[in-house]
């Protein structure tokens, strides 16, 4: 059960939930756009892969190795999370979750 709600739910349904919340917010066209996602994990790659469909450049900030290297291989522009992300222009969004 929990593999599915990740994959259905986390990846597919907010990943679509929020492009289309910020598309109906704002009024903006997204083509084109740089958009930088924080993080890769499963809320981060439905944002990720919904904004590429859109038209925007994405831009993905991981720390983890793996998780970077597999954000690469999806074909996404991938930045480390030392403050350059900070630089990035566009809309942000985050898949941190607090530290304790």
């Amino acid at each position: 059960m929990r593999v599915t709600k990740q994959l259905l739910d986390s990846r597919h349904g907010t990943g679509q939930s929020t492009m289309d919340g910020i598309v109906r917010a704002t009024n903006i066209l997204l083509a084109g756009m740089p958009i930088v996602v924080a993080g890769y994990g499963w809320v981060g790659k439905g944002i990720a892969m919904r904004a590429r469909g859109l038209g925007a450049q994405v831009t993905v900030c991981e720390v983890a190795p793996v998780a970077a290297l597999e954000a690469c291989m999806d074909g996404f522009r991938v930045a480390s999370d030392d403050g350059s992300c900070q630089e990035e222009p566009g809309l942000h969004h985050s898949d941190r979750q607090p530290r304790t």
